[in-house]
Formats: structure tokens, C-alpha cells, sequence
């Protein structure tokens, strides 16, 4: 799998990335993550996994319109796990958030 790509990446777009592990800086996993917001150099973003939202920890959205949003499966978005990822982690585009997940979102992200 080739790592890094020259494509523009937007707001709300749902990319597969290269995640590394914050315990394990050696060790990595490649995951779904959703752009939160675009920079020169880094992009904020949340990790997507295939578990269901925890309970105790605020900031976890399940996506409603996951099939449209060029997921597999029914998907949270853990907007508690926010980090920044170069771009050179960047695999391929999976999708986007319809506006309905997105404005789910930002109502959580006003609260963080």
C-alpha cells in the first residue's frame, strides 16, 4: 500500500490513513479517519473505528449516513481521540459526511 498522496484534501472528507499508535510510536494501523480541518504542513483530524460509541467517554458520534459517507459498516467517529496527521499519511479517499453527520458534529466539536 502506497503511503503520501499530491490529491487535495477537504473538510469532512473520510480518508484512510496510516495511524500511529500513541503508546507504540514503532507500530501503526491503517483506519478511517475524518479531516476536521486543513493546514500547510499537518491535518486535524478523528480516528473512525467500527466499534460503537463508549459511554464514558464524551465526544463519540455514531455516523448516521455511513454507506453514503463511503463506509462499510456502521462506523463512530472519536472526536474524544483529535489529532494531527500529515498528509504524507494519507492513503486514498473514502468518502465525505453528509451534511446531517456533519451537523451533528459540530454541535460536539462547540462542546469540546
Amino acid at each position: 500500500m502506497m503511503i503520501g498522496t499530491t490529491m487535495t484534501m477537504n473538510k469532512w472528507e473520510i480518508w484512510l490513513a496510516k495511524v500511529v499508535f500513541e503508546d507504540d510510536p514503532g507500530n501503526f494501523k491503517y483506519r478511517p479517519v475524518v479531516i476536521l480541518e486543513t493546514g500547510i504542513a499537518t491535518l486535524l483530524s478523528a480516528k473512525i473505528t467500527g466499534h460503537d460509541p463508549r459511554p464514558n467517554f464524551f465526544g463519540e458520534y455514531q455516523i448516521i449516513d455511513w454507506g453514503k459517507a463511503g463506509l462499510k459498516k456502521q462506523s463512530t467517529i472519536r472526536l474524544s481521540q483529535i489529532f494531527r496527521i500529515s498528509p504524507d499519511y494519507l492513503v486514498h479517499k473514502i468518502g465525505k459526511l453528509q451534511p446531517k453527520d456533519i451537523y451533528f458534529v459540530e454541535k460536539i466539536l462547540e462542546q469540546i
